[in-house]
């Protein structure tokens, strides 16, 4: 393309009309899904209009952060999972008997979630009418949950990854992981999500009998582990 011809920019910031998500689709997306599930998926008690399509990182309402977090405490819970029998565990992850990942993203709140927020966001930034808006939209679905899935599977590996061997490494018992550990987000770029864990002292104590090292003088959370 010549550098000497006007592009106009839509709304999002983008300057192409290539099919592709970034971070601030993948938030809308969270913060719409989150709404959605807090009227057990009865759409008719949301206005959609009010949810927030999120286009400056900087200015993301603090739900969207909190559903992340919500993610991320359903991977302590597969911890505890692993900790009752690990060869089973990772025998059914590779049969595809366990899905952490796909109970999320396919889950009736985020199948609305998506939908919708393309609507939203086709008639936003192309101003479509409604039908036109929906048609788009289910074109674009398999694309966006794909990537969805890729998003959300590659960030919660890599929180179980480092979870379990720091849990290890600092002899925490797995089997009270949702008990012990707090994971969250720190924060989020358009590049990805930075995590920080911090573990329930207190709670570590009453496992260890009252002795614990390293963390003695602290009194509720350790924000420094992970």
């Amino acid at each position: 393309m010549s550098k000497d011809v006007f592009v106009r920019k839509d709304p999002f910031g983008k300057t192409t009309s290539k099919s592709q998500f970034e971070m601030t689709d993948f938030c809308s997306v969270l913060l719409m899904a989150k709404r959605i599930r807090d009227v057990d998926c009865d759409m008719s008690k949301l206005d959609l209009k009010k949810i927030p399509v999120i286009r400056d990182l900087r200015n993301m309402p603090e739900e969207a952060a909190e559903e992340f977090d919500s993610m991320f405490a359903k991977v302590t819970l597969v911890l505890e999972e692993v900790d009752r029998d690990t060869e089973e565990f990772f025998n059914k992850l590779a049969m595809g008997d366990i899905d952490f990942v796909g109970d999320i993203v396919n889950s009736p709140e985020f199948t609305q979630a998506m939908g919708n927020y393309l609507m939203r966001k086709n008639r936003l930034s192309k101003g479509y009418s409604m039908d036109e808006a929906y048609d788009e939209a289910m074109e674009q679905l398999p694309v966006l949950k794909d990537e969805m899935m890729r998003f959300v599977g590659g960030m919660l590996m890599n929180c179980f990854q480092s979870l379990g061997q720091e849990a290890t490494e600092r002899g925490i018992p797995l089997a009270h992981a949702s008990r012990l550990l707090h994971p969250r987000v720190a924060q989020i770029t358009h590049e990805g999500v930075m995590v920080e864990i911090a573990l329930d002292v207190q709670e570590f104590k009453k496992l260890q009998g009252g002795v614990i090292e390293d963390a003695s003088s602290l009194g509720g959370h350790d924000p420094s582990f992970g």
